[in-house]
């Protein structure tokens, strides 16, 4: 039995398991994925305001520059505190928004990519090679744009094909060397 569970088939069956999971569920596993980002977001920040409240609780006076620490320190652990309740209270907006932002995200990127280089053509030879790869960004950017859900599905159906062919992969690998 020991042999068996050292050899790779647990971890190959749960590859397995997961990428069938996520071929038949992409929705359900964007939703699971936005809640527990979600609730690690309300941790982080919830710890660490309360680490920085209790650190920071002595009467001692303080500069105006730790205050402003303290006080930039307290708004990025609230801000995280309701960036983790918003992701939760809202899967459905936020699973539909990401793909979107990340959309347009690529498409300046990929704009300000292709001007550059055509900018700085003069300045290297390799100008053309950036700048199409610049090209290529912005209307990858574009495309998520257009369809960001059915695009963010399919990263994740993609997915779970990969994980699929890595466990069965795995597994053959696991089967032939134990026969060896």
């Amino acid at each position: 039995m020991k042999k068996f569970l050292s050899s790779g088939f647990v971890t190959s069956i749960i590859l397995i398991i997961l990428g069938i999971i996520l071929i038949a569920q992409p929705d359900a596993a964007m939703s699971v994925a936005t809640a527990i980002i979600g609730c690690g977001l309300l941790i982080v920040g919830a710890i660490g305001l309360i680490v920085l409240l209790v650190k920071n609780r002595s009467g001692e006076k303080k500069s105006d520059a730790d205050q402003a620490v303290l006080s930039g320190s307290v708004n990025k652990y609230v801000v995280l505190i309701i960036c983790g309740a918003v992701m939760l209270t809202n899967k459905t907006t936020i699973v539909s928004i990401l793909p979107f932002l990340i959309g347009v995200m690529l498409m300046i990127n990929g704009s300000v990519n292709a001007v550059s280089a055509f900018i700085g053509r003069k300045q290297t030879g390799k100008w053309a090679v950036a700048m199409i790869l610049g090209l290529i960004t912005l209307l990858i950017g574009v495309l998520i744009v257009r369809s960001p859900l059915e695009t963010a599905l399919s990263q994740i159906v993609i997915l779970g094909i990969s994980l699929v062919i890595d466990g069965v992969s795995n597994l053959v690998s696991a089967i032939i060397s134990k026969k060896n």
